[in-house]
């Protein structure tokens, strides 16, 4: 057990500009096919990879490094219908659950810093979401995803990584209507044919699809 004043253990940044603690990143346009069920994860985010230096504050002893899913729980307005997700250093820690604190939530990471240590590590990581019910975003704005620090600390000033532009989801409808040609199919080997082994190209028309969308971002970005 840490000693109250060993309450923030952590300090994280970027890089080696100990000021590059927060970060941001802009969805671009997540469309998914209206009617999918939930549970189909319906969008994925590149992989990240970031240089992350790590600096001990503890008066003795060492502790991991642990993600805290939501660490603005409190703040922060999450979109209805849906969770996150996030893939960590290649490890799925599962879905986020908002009705948890970050405290009760944080997942222990294989980085361990020890006392006076200043720990330089590369970490990657991917977010995703999986369609829970009604996907709603209004009023949805910076979404803080995750934080890391120390076993028992949770402060405003480590690496955190956000998320905006979430009126850039909306789900896809799309009717389809075939366009038929006059098919031509050149000579063919009879024998072949009745034997079920002659086969034969040929262009019998197009298929023209006509999408619609409650959210003008997605449909004007396909």
């Amino acid at each position: 057990m840490f000693a109250t004043s060993n309450a923030y253990a952590l300090a994280c940044y970027i890089g080696d500009d100990s000021t590059a603690m927060a970060e941001s990143v802009t969805l671009g346009a997540v469309a998914y096919l209206k009617g999918a069920s939930n549970g189909d994860r319906i969008w994925e985010s590149q992989t990240y990879t970031r240089n992350v230096t790590c600096k001990s504050q503890l008066n003795s002893g060492e502790e991991n490094l642990y993600v805290y899913p939501y660490p603005r729980w409190g703040t922060q307005q999450l979109p209805e219908g849906v969770k996150l997700g996030l893939i960590f250093d290649g490890k799925d820690l599962g879905l986020f659950d908002a009705d948890e604190n970050a405290y009760d939530s944080k997942v222990m990471t294989d980085y361990v810093i020890a006392k006076d240590e200043t720990k330089k590590i590369n970490v990657s990581f991917k977010v995703y979401l999986v369609k829970q019910g009604e996907i709603s975003t209004q009023g949805v704005t910076n979404l803080t995803l995750f934080q890391l620090d120390g076993k028992i600390s949770l402060r405003d000033s480590n690496y955190a990584f956000s998320i905006d532009g979430w009126d850039n989801i909306g789900s896809v409808s799309c009717d389809s209507s075939f366009v038929s040609n006059n098919a031509k199919l050149s000579s063919i080997d009879t024998d072949k044919a009745l034997a079920g082994s002659a086969s034969e190209e040929s262009t019998v028309g197009s298929v023209k699809l006509s999408c619609s969308s409650e959210s003008t971002t997605v449909l004007s970005s396909y």
